[in-house]
């Protein structure tokens, strides 16, 4: 299984054809394991592509205790709404951005015992 949030879902019959149906939803959340959560992510960049500004690519350093990272990015440092989740990496490439829109970016770092939420904001 992979980190994060990830949804569990349980079969309550069988609907027309044999497909399963569901009646819950719920979600594996972090911070319930033992040890420290991992170090805040420090270091973080952003390089927008010239060529084509929807993409940018964001590094950061390797967090202590991190088991995987959380770029969380927006229109406005209050509106970091998009986030993508990677393990074991400290480089993220993205084309989701817009053209002619300035961005803010900060990283999350993740593990079983919880979350360090990345405080500093980058823009570009």
């Amino acid at each position: 299984m992979g980190h994060g949030v990830e949804p569990v879902t349980e079969a309550a019959g069988l609907g027309s054809g044999g497909v399963p149906f569901l009646v819950g939803l719920c979600s594996r959340v972090f911070g319930l394991g033992d040890g420290a959560p991992p170090a805040e992510v420090r270091g973080v960049t952003v390089q927008r592509d010239t060529a084509d500004t929807r993409t940018a690519t964001v590094r950061w350093s390797p967090s202590a205790g991190a088991t995987a990272y959380v770029v969380r990015f927006g229109v406005a440092p209050d509106k970091l709404y998009t986030d993508i989740q990677v393990d074991d990496v400290t480089t993220l490439t993205t084309n989701a951005l817009n053209r002619g829109v300035r961005y803010y970016f900060t990283v999350d770092a993740i593990s079983a015992a919880g979350v360090a939420r990345g405080t500093a904001v980058v823009s570009h």
